[in-house]
């Protein structure tokens, strides 16, 4: 599945593509998911892998971002809270 994201940069927009793996429903809710196959990919704590959900919470209008563990048959749902300003 893909969507556009756009950016600003100078003032300018910018457009961009991005595909995460699975489109997915459970009655009202709708989430992006991304598989993962790998012992260190899988992982929330992986920099790559991090950044790419958190793209996929920016860009897609969905209700949920899912980490889909493949190896380990588990699925985490993703939220990145909201920044408050200190």
């Amino acid at each position: 599945v893909t969507a556009t994201g756009r950016l600003l940069v100078d003032g300018a927009e910018h457009e961009f593509l991005v595909r995460a793996d699975a489109l997915v429903r459970r009655g009202r809710r709708t989430c992006i998911a991304e598989l993962k196959g790998g012992t260190e990919v899988s992982k929330i704590t992986h920099r790559e892998t991090r950044r790419q959900l958190l793209e996929y919470a920016a860009v897609f209008a969905v209700d949920g971002v899912l980490l889909v563990d493949a190896k380990r048959r588990r699925i985490h749902e993703v939220r990145f809270p909201e920044r408050t300003s200190s």
